[in-house]
């Protein structure tokens, strides 16, 4: 009687079932490739619906709603160059805004000191006239004459503004 040996069983049935090996790798391949072929198909479903949602937002911001996939880039180019041009025309803008924002405060300064200096020859106007008023007679004739330069200068300054 012959003791049982496992290793010559599996040798055994390994010579008797050879050509079973390549089936079973075969089949073995098989379910992998399967299993990746779904990764892929489910990978490339997903690329599809995101490529779809870029071109309904591409054809949104472009105003195109017949804008083909093959088109998208040059519409994503183009919308990209309208918006440097909009950034370019904005910061002009800008600048331009700045610079009458300095101007206006340069003659807001330049007003007040006019306003200053005709207020000061209103008052000595004021003054004069006063005093002329008084009919103080040794005075009389500096004083028509000063309040007739200070209306001159009066009536320039007011025509210098106009």
């Amino acid at each position: 009687m012959r003791l049982p040996n496992p290793l010559l069983d599996v040798a055994e049935l390994a010579a008797r079932f050879w050509f079973a090996f390549p089936i079973i790798g075969l089949g073995i391949a098989l379910l992998i490739t399967r299993g990746t072929l779904a990764d892929v198909k489910d990978d490339l479903a997903k690329l599809q619906q995101e490529t779809a949602q870029v071109l309904l937002v591409i054809r949104e911001v472009a105003d195109n709603p017949r804008l083909k996939w093959i088109d998208a880039g040059k519409q994503v180019r183009a919308v990209g160059d309208a918006r440097d041009q909009w950034k370019r025309t904005s910061d002009a803008q800008t600048a331009a805004v700045e610079a009458m924002e300095a101007e206006t405060a340069r003659m807001r300064k330049v007003a007040e000191s006019q306003q200053a200096r005709i207020a000061k020859l209103v008052r000595q106007r004021d003054q004069l006239a006063n005093k002329l008023s008084a009919n103080k007679s040794t005075e009389r004739l500096s004083d028509a004459e000063e309040l007739r330069r200070v209306e001159k200068t009066l009536d320039d300054l007011f025509r210098a503004s106009f």
